[in-house]
């Protein structure tokens, strides 16, 4: 990252030959490069000019699943959201406003998951609004719970979220 930015201050234009940047910064635009700056890379992606097309329009990218959420308590959560897989774990991503994320949390003793909203703050650091209770390990959990009593609040606004997924 820091290299296409020091590249970009110094000419647009990248150099030939350099098309797998803009592919690759088109890829963490669409939130598939975790641990960088989401802000950074959304600037540099528009400094570029590179177009950031939706999950499915690269080789090799499915359609991803996406998931409404209505009636939170803490208004900015409500929104649309998509599916993402990270190694092990699936997150989602708000379109709205891409600092608003559910995730998928493992216990590392016993490897049960559990299911959080999240707010990035600051680089490195997620607030938590909501989260479900921990499932067993053995049951397949790729979509966050959909009814909101299996939702608590962990630090958004009564009433917790209800979740529908879309087509």
């Amino acid at each position: 990252l820091r290299i296409l930015q020091v590249a970009a201050e110094v000419s647009p234009e990248l150099p030939d030959g350099w098309s797998w940047a803009c592919e690759w910064l088109a890829k963490c635009c669409r939130g598939k490069c975790e641990g960088l700056p989401k802000d950074e890379v959304r600037a540099l992606a528009a400094a570029l000019d590179v177009e950031i097309g939706q999950a499915g329009d690269a080789p090799g990218e499915v359609q991803r699943q996406a998931i409404r959420v209505e009636g939170a308590g803490s208004d900015e959560v409500n929104g649309t959201y998509v599916a993402y897989q990270d190694d092990n774990s699936i997150m989602y991503e708000q379109l709205e406003n891409q600092h608003y994320m559910i995730v998928q949390e493992k216990d590392y003793y016993h490897g049960d998951i559990r299911w959080v909203f999240e707010h990035e703050v600051t680089d490195g650091y997620n607030r938590k609004l909501y989260r479900s209770d921990y499932l067993s390990a053995n049951v397949d959990a790729e979509v966050p719970p959909l009814d909101n009593s299996a939702w608590k609040v962990a630090g958004g606004d009564l009433p917790c979220p209800c979740l529908e997924l879309v087509s």
